[in-house]
């Protein structure tokens, strides 16, 4: 799978998902969901 930047990982171990794309992250009158995982 190919990543970009709705699906960062860190140390390759945990995968963060922005469910509404990270621009609505710093948006205070959008929502934003975040999805964190472990991957192996």
């Amino acid at each position: 799978m190919k990543h970009c930047d709705r699906y960062p990982r860190i140390d390759g171990t945990v995968e963060i998902i922005f469910a509404s794309g990270i621009d609505y992250l710093f948006d205070e009158s959008k929502e934003c969901a975040l999805i964190v995982r472990t991957v192996r």
